[in-house]
């Protein structure tokens, strides 16, 4: 499955990156995957060893292991660059490469006290009256 835009990086992921690279001892293709498979070549891992990973790294952080899901993250960053916009669904959208902005704000969660909070600040504002 084919990227629908390049991924940018920050400075602290492009140092993870190259610290990552460092460690295995050899430099990957310009042009390759990140993570390899052990079938040699330039392939990538298949989706059951990134979820296996994954487990292991929430499992090194203390995290529970069984809320890992590539979803979950994927979930987590959509909410992390919405924050980020000033809560501007449709660069959220282009950000994360979905066509509409209906799909990336399934992933935006409120709770309760959030929706609450919302609805009491409206009465601190100024009420402008609808127009015909």
């Amino acid at each position: 499955m084919g990227l629908g835009r390049p991924a940018v990086l920050n400075e602290r992921a492009r140092r993870a990156i190259h610290d990552y690279r460092t460690s295995l001892g050899r430099m990957l293709w310009s042009e390759g995957f990140l993570f390899l498979s052990r079938q040699g070549g330039n392939r990538p891992i298949d989706c059951r060893q990134a979820h296996r990973m994954l487990r292991n790294l929430y499992r090194a952080c203390g995290v529970d292991e069984a809320r890992v899901s590539t979803p979950s993250l994927r979930k987590t960053f959509v909410r992390a660059d919405y924050d980020a916009s000033q809560h501007d669904l449709i660069r959220t959208q282009r950000i994360v490469g979905h066509s509409s902005p209906v799909v990336p704000a399934r992933y935006l969660e409120s709770t309760e006290s959030e929706m609450d909070n919302l609805i009491l600040g409206l009465a601190g504002r100024p009420h402008s009256p609808a127009r015909p």
